[in-house]
């Protein structure tokens, strides 16, 4: 798996590539290694309490942020990358794969909302892609932290 992040707290933009189940973090002061430690912290406990309205909860049982004004760099939006690979972990890529194309109630909300998943037809419900890349941008809206852009790609890396 990799992550990309951008306008989180002390990050500016960071990539980080091959994440694996043992990763060490290591930099200088100030490097930003304890704000990924919250980012992540902060995407489980959104994933765990977020709502139908895809709210990015700041503030829960595993890290407590503040506001939104005070998890930004600059500018007015965050927003984060996550590629998925089959090899990695075919259980998890086989979870996100159905939860991308299952017509579940989830799904249909962010179908009819102002979420578009661009052309996703029924032959691509076959799993012959290797790579699922989820692309997601919140910003502050009424007090509540909401997903303003969400684009989803699969690829298939053995492709010519």
């Amino acid at each position: 798996m990799d992550i990309n992040i951008r306008n989180f707290k002390g990050i500016k933009e960071f990539d980080y590539p091959n994440i694996t189940p043992t990763t060490i973090l290591t930099g200088v002061n100030s490097g930003g290694k304890t704000s990924f430690i919250h980012f992540l912290l902060m995407i489980k406990q959104s994933i765990e309490l977020g709502t139908h309205n895809r709210v990015l909860v700041l503030n829960g049982p595993y890290v407590s942020l503040g506001t939104f004004e005070d998890i930004l760099n600059i500018g007015d939006r965050v927003s984060f990358s996550m590629n998925f690979y089959k090899n990695d972990d075919e259980k998890v890529f086989k979870m996100l794969s159905r939860q991308i194309f299952n017509k579940n109630k989830r799904m249909k909300s962010l179908r009819n909302s102002d979420v578009f998943f661009d052309n996703i037809e029924k032959r691509n419900l076959k799993m012959d892609f290797d790579k699922i890349c989820i692309k997601m941008e919140f910003r502050e809206k009424s007090s509540k932290v909401v997903l303003s852009n969400l684009e989803v790609t699969l690829v298939d890396l053995n492709s010519s």
